[in-house]
């Protein structure tokens, strides 16, 4: 039985669907403009639920609206995305706030740290898939942490409300849950898959085959190039020696290849702020939930190493809390003297 004001607003999507609308239309009645607010470095779930939530405001209750994000998007299939749907996203920090007097937050929650927004920021209406947060507050907060994707639930909502979702947004939100269920293999709820037919149907299907294969920019071929060129294999070490890094991302790819073989030399820099994500990575694994699972899924980018993780790697600390990796400092390497090390699991 709901007890507190908290779980008073909190929905999960079904046939309640019509409440809740009416219910949304009730926050952004009068409002002079809605802030639709997107995970820092928004992925395709963050970024078309924004987009669905959009035209829903738009289309039934006549408010304007403006989707802002706070980091990068640097994914070559998030920036297709975008670029080909025509999906127009602000920077936070570039926006005057007072214009905006309601704030939506999709794929996420206040103090996530996924987002702009602390656990002490006011925030209008949430709209998420993960498990609610203890300290989640809002005026109407939807939550289903039964289903893969954000926009399985403005999918409903939109065909609630009889709001015609155009070939654009359709593409969007088959997209997302495509790629937050990766093809319905993980965590898809039926809805999921009953939400994704429901637009797939209506989708551009040439753009969404432009947006899976994009084009990778040239610096992903350099820094491909690079590893390959100046990789070796020492015992049971594939070694590889990284110039410059383009975009944080090579952070999470590193962590993917370091989960898959336990142990690599890279840089004395480059070592340490891996140690921290590994670190990370495998005090989720030892948590073990549901929640866990989905956090380390949406870093890393392979099924097989979130699987080694949380099957293989993560129990052999169950009785250790912390310390799981070591740097071994090596030589200095030829030609430009930076420090070489070995980070391996302990």
């Amino acid at each position: 039985m709901e007890n507190n004001k908290a779980e008073k607003n909190t929905r999960i999507v079904g046939p309640e669907a019509y409440e809740l609308i009416e219910r949304l239309g009730a926050i952004v009645e009068g409002r002079r403009e809605l802030l639709i607010i997107t995970h820092t470095h928004p992925d395709p779930d963050s970024i078309a639920a924004a987009a669905a939530l959009q035209l829903l405001v738009k289309s039934k209750f006549g408010i304007n609206s403006s989707i802002a994000y706070s980091g990068i998007i640097a994914r070559a299939e998030n920036r297709s995305m975008v670029k080909k749907l025509k999906i127009h996203l602000k920077q936070y920090n570039r926006i005057k706030l007072s214009r905006y007097d309601c704030v939506a937050l999709v794929d996420s929650q206040p103090g996530a740290g996924n987002n702009v927004l602390s656990a002490e920021s006011e925030c209008n209406i949430i709209i998420d898939h993960h498990p609610r947060r203890e300290d989640t507050k809002g005026d109407l907060v939807v939550i289903d942490p039964n289903i893969g994707a954000t926009a399985t639930i403005l999918i409903r909502w939109l065909e609630a409300a009889e709001v015609e979702i155009p070939a654009g947004i359709a593409t969007a939100l088959a997209y997302a849950i495509s790629s937050e269920t990766q093809n319905m293999y993980r965590e898809a709820a039926r809805e999921d898959i009953q939400a994704y037919l429901s637009v797939y149907v209506r989708a551009s299907i040439r753009t969404l085959s432009e947006i899976i294969n994009a084009n990778l920019p040239h610096y992903y071929f350099q820094q491909l190039g690079n590893a390959l060129n100046n990789a070796f294999i020492y015992g049971n070490t594939i070694v590889a020696h990284l110039t410059a890094i383009w975009h944080p991302e090579i952070v999470a790819e590193m962590a993917d290849f370091f989960l898959k073989h336990e142990r690599i030399e890279t840089t004395e820099s480059k070592a340490k702020e891996l140690r921290k994500t590994a670190e990370k990575m495998i005090t989720l694994g030892k948590k073990g939930d549901l929640h866990s699972r989905r956090q380390a899924s949406s870093y890393l980018f392979d099924d097989e190493v979130v699987r080694k993780l949380f099957e293989e790697i993560a129990p052999r600390y169950n009785d250790v809390n912390g310390g799981y990796t070591r740097i071994i400092k090596g030589n200095q390497r030829r030609g430009d003297a930076t420090s070489i090390a070995i980070i391996e699991l302990v």
